[in-house]
């Protein structure tokens, strides 16, 4: 996935300490393919041919066993735990069972196991038919977030869409049917800021948070409950003043280089764990507890946001106090040197030249949805 934040993270984590990082992926303007940390780049069929893609890793792993293999999308977490004992072969894994995967990566079962440690949820209803999330809505009370159980194999890859009201239930509903060891741990913090599109999209900056105590000790109830280990990311979101869970990520996740960036090496501890290296993991995990945190660091991606906001503007979406708001905001990071790139670190520049190229090929080739997605920030 080396379109991925998390994957372009994960290889700077490991580069960055001598460690040899294979790349696998398609096409050539994908950020993480150009970082100077990735040690060599094989192409491989997309996930979404699931059977195309099993083949060439079973045969990768056959011509070339020993790689650690860690996953960095939802599908990928579900591959490799479901196939564990054939992968297992060939590649070193840090992986719990499918079982364990699967409770976190549906969010029905997610739901119940998190009533089971103590921890609060959003309120959720799991409807199995229209008539059913008609009823379950309206006892709700509209505005509601229609997302799936999980995205594993997901055709679309929507994460979800806001409903206004009853008239317009049905035909979302519709559509988006359619579209279809836990003793030793280190956190960070972090607050999403803006995302794009804006009501439900993907993370564009992040601020630094404290780690809630006991937000993290039931988390770790969790993991040991349904038997989990590994680096993950649980998503909260305010709710009268409490902090409810609404997502667990079993995997590597976009934001990634925020956690590295401030001393919890995610990539480096998996690939420790993987290769049995404990007495290394546990040395490695304390000094990443050590990090103090309250230093006001903050993450997102300089281009991308720049091209947000000029977008936003020219389309009247966003006030111009708001712009300037947002542009203050990322110069006085910098200034200070706080401001965590997503793709252009120093040293490693090319990913971010490659992801701004990106961005201007998706405006050209698909208009319709570089003005819905980030024009307008609608989903």
């Amino acid at each position: 996935m080396p379109a991925y934040g998390g994957t372009l993270a994960a290889a700077r984590c490991l580069g960055r300490r001598g460690v040899p990082v294979t790349m696998a992926g398609e096409g050539a303007l994908v950020p993480a393919r150009w970082s100077r940390h990735v040690t060599r780049w094989v192409r491989c069929p997309p996930i979404g041919q699931l059977d195309g893609f099993l083949e060439w890793l079973v045969a990768f792993g056959e011509r070339e066993p020993g790689h650690v293999l860690y996953p960095t999308s939802d599908d990928l977490a579900w591959i490799v735990a479901e196939r564990a004992r054939e992968l297992g072969r060939f590649y070193r894994l840090y992986s719990p069972s499918v079982a364990a995967v699967l409770r976190l990566l549906d969010k029905k079962a997610l739901h119940e196991a998190c009533a089971e440690v103590g921890i609060e949820t959003v309120t959720t209803a799991f409807p199995v038919h229209a008539e059913g999330a008609l009823s379950d809505a309206r006892a709700l009370g509209f505005p509601i977030l229609l997302k799936p159980r999980t995205q594993v194999l997901s055709i679309t890859r929507a994460k979800g869409r806001f409903v206004e009201g009853p008239d317009d239930l049905a035909r979302a509903h519709a559509r988006f049917l359619a579209g279809r060891k836990a003793g030793q741990i280190a956190a960070r913090g972090s607050r999403k800021l803006l995302r794009r599109p804006r009501r439900l999209g993907v993370g564009l900056c992040y601020e630094e948070a404290p780690v809630d105590e006991a937000i993290l000790e039931s988390v770790v109830r969790l993991c040991r409950a349904v038997g989990y280990f590994g680096v993950f990311e649980a998503e909260y979101v305010p709710v009268d003043g409490r902090l409810q869970l609404i997502d667990f990520n079993p995997r590597f996740y976009g934001q990634m280089g925020f956690e590295i960036a401030r001393d919890l090496p995610l990539a480096y501890l998996s690939w420790l764990g993987a290769l049995g290296e404990e007495g290394a993991l546990g040395r490695a995990l304390e000094q990443a507890r050590r990090w103090e945190e309250g230093r006001g660091y903050v993450y997102g991606d300089r281009l991308v946001l720049g091209l947000t906001l000029v977008a936003q503007r020219l389309s009247g979406r966003m006030p111009a106090s708001e712009a300037r708001r947002w542009r203050q905001w990322l110069e006085d990071h910098r200034r200070r040197g706080l401001m965590v790139e997503a793709t252009d670190w120093p040293g490693d520049r090319l990913p971010g030249l490659v992801s701004a190229a990106h961005e201007i090929r998706f405006a050209v080739r698909h208009p319709r949805a570089f003005m819905r997605n980030v024009a307008l920030g609608v989903n």
